[in-house]
């Protein structure tokens, strides 16, 4: 190649490399623009129709996850055995104590669950006539609003609706059984039974033995093996995985044991075994490890670890209704 070819070259180069910046310049624009508000119009379509039921669904395992642990630790169905941060059970809640400034989390993911129920049936019923419209999927959010009432009916002192007044926790109970009654009408066969079994244990809160009584004779003679569960996942997020197996597991947290608890003395076993299981009640399972816990509890100093038995992974169903 002589000198005036390569001079050509050269500015060709030059040009195209000047072309490549400014088309890079432009293709790198940092700017961004606000779209407002993100409309939720499209929660009315009936192509939302399965997200609805299912984030219903995701926001009720939730706040049964937090309930569950929380209460266990109150009842003494588990006893501190680590730490008081992620995973743990307070000071205060070792002594009993439920504090306003520490259950929010809890009041708030089941108060999520209950008004995306209600909020959910409002949208999908205004497009039942739709032709892609499914009914059994309208049914399983009845059933998810009959068990997400029912536990603000049972955990909590009052009820608040959506800004109004605090009242009764009865109303919780009222709202759980109107859910299953609807629920109980569906052509599945499964929401249906899960639908009458939850409605006894909503009579039963309410002291309403009769009703109770009826409803569980009716699911006992369906099926005398009936138990509907609400799943969890072991996807790698402890946020989906079963709080109570997550907390108690040896890695990282054994935040919880079994010695101290009513649950060691109606369950007993042998400490002396290690690697023992008491096991005479499958659904109070418990083991003697041989091990201590991970850190010290505010009124015992460090303690045996004897983990839990019946939830043995983080997938691992909580049942609500059997």
């Amino acid at each position: 190649m002589n000198r005036e070819n390569l001079k050509g070259v050269r500015r060709t180069l030059t040009r195209l490399m000047s072309l490549g910046l400014l088309v890079g310049a432009a293709s790198c624009d940092t700017d961004v623009v606000n779209p407002g508000p993100i409309e939720s119009d499209f929660l009315d379509q009936v192509a939302s129709q399965y997200a609805i039921t299912n984030g219903a669904g995701r926001a009720l395992g939730d706040a049964l996850n937090w309930i569950a642990y929380t209460n266990s630790a109150v009842a003494r169905e588990v006893h501190p055995s680590g730490s008081t941060g992620s995973f743990g059970i307070t000071p205060e809640q070792q002594r009993g104590e439920l504090n306003d400034d520490e259950v929010g989390t809890q009041w708030e993911n089941a108060h999520r669950a209950r008004f995306l129920v209600s909020d959910g049936i409002r949208r999908l019923q205004g497009v039942t006539g739709e032709e892609d419209f499914d009914q059994e999927n309208l049914d399983q959010l009845f059933l998810y609003g009959g068990y997400a009432s029912r536990l603000l009916g049972e955990a909590m002192c009052n009820s608040v609706f959506d800004g109004g007044p605090p009242g009764s926790s009865d109303l919780h109970l009222d709202s759980a059984i109107a859910y299953f009654t609807t629920a109980m009408n569906s052509a599945n066969a499964d929401i249906a039974l899960a639908a009458q079994a939850g409605r006894a244990s909503a009579y039963q809160q309410k002291g309403e033995w009769g009703n109770a009584v009826s409803d569980a004779q009716a699911v006992l003679n369906a099926d005398p093996d009936f138990s509907y569960a609400l799943p969890y996942f072991d996807i790698g997020d402890d946020n989906q995985g079963n709080r109570i197996y997550i907390a108690g597991d040896a890695n990282p947290y054994k935040a919880h044991s079994q010695i101290f608890t009513w649950i060691a003395e109606y369950n007993p076993q042998d400490t002396t075994v290690i690697g023992g299981i008491a096991d005479a009640d499958p659904r109070v399972a418990w083991q003697v490890s041989g091990e201590n816990g991970d850190a010290a509890s505010s009124c015992c100093g460090l303690i045996q670890w004897f983990p839990q038995q019946k939830y043995i992974n983080d997938d691992a169903p909580i049942e609500l209704s059997s």
